[in-house]
């Protein structure tokens, strides 16, 4: 089996993938652009109905493609013990607060735009990126406390507590460049309302596919082969690992 796998095809179908998903997405921006655009007195509700539909399935499919959250999320999840209802949970809380940094990072530097035409989006996006990779450091450190020296490993019921928080917060503090391309369009345009409520949709949609990640996870995590002791040790070890490499990746990026 492992001699008949090519990693070249492997790339290339996953290059594929990536370049469709990527041509969907450019083609559903452009949509929500035309019909945020055509919201008018006369049609609002229809246009205004349109547009929170598709920023939904824009937001969903936007998450498939890297970062997000999602790798966080699932190396978490394979820690310790969880249910999928902390799964859900998970997933929509790190799409809630990458969505709300793109609205507080696109709506202050519209402001400054203002004052200072030659300022961009990039420079703060990049400060959050490092913020981010900080905190996800930090919160590897956590969680190696908690499972190799604490060695807390029950359940912890339905209830989010500090540590669930802290990864949703770290995974979700970079702002989604898709929520705030498609704010500041309708803060051009003068419609700043239904730009917000776009990105709640958004948000939703991108919550949606982070927390299916989650329960893939824990499935995958429940299965037979996770039963053994010594490999559900090396999955934590590995979860962590991984943890840590997405948090020197961001601040070295």
């Amino acid at each position: 089996m492992w001699q008949s796998f090519n990693l070249g095809n492997f790339m290339e179908i996953f290059n594929s993938i990536f370049f469709q998903l990527t041509k969907y997405q450019q083609e559903l921006n452009s949509i929500i652009s035309n019909n945020i655009r055509n919201i008018d007195d006369d049609k609002s509700l229809f246009f205004t109905i349109i547009v929170l539909g598709l920023t939904f399935f824009y937001g969903a499919v936007h998450a498939i493609g890297p970062g997000h959250g999602k790798s966080i999320v699932s190396s978490y999840l394979l820690l310790g013990k969880h249910n999928y209802k902390k799964s859900l949970k998970l997933g929509f809380l790190i799409s809630f607060f990458h969505t709300l940094s793109a609205i507080l990072v696109t709506v202050i530097m519209y402001f400054i735009l203002e004052m200072i035409v030659s300022r961009s989006f990039q420079e703060p996006y990049n400060v959050m990126v490092k913020v981010s990779g900080f905190f996800i450091l930090v919160s590897g450190f956590y969680l190696i406390y908690e499972f190799f020296i604490k060695k807390e490993d029950s359940c912890e019921g339905l209830n989010l507590n500090r540590k669930d928080f802290a990864i949703a917060f770290s995974g979700g503090i970079v702002p989604c460049p898709g929520v705030m391309s498609v704010l500041f369009f309708s803060i051009i345009l003068k419609k700043m309302y239904i730009g917000i409520l776009a990105t709640i949709f958004m948000g939703l949609g991108m919550g949606i596919t982070i927390s299916i990640f989650g329960l893939l996870a824990i499935y995958l995590k429940g299965r037979s082969i996770f039963l053994n002791s010594r490999i559900y040790l090396v999955i934590n070890i590995l979860s962590i690992t991984f943890i840590f490499f997405i948090g020197m990746f961001l601040i070295t990026s």
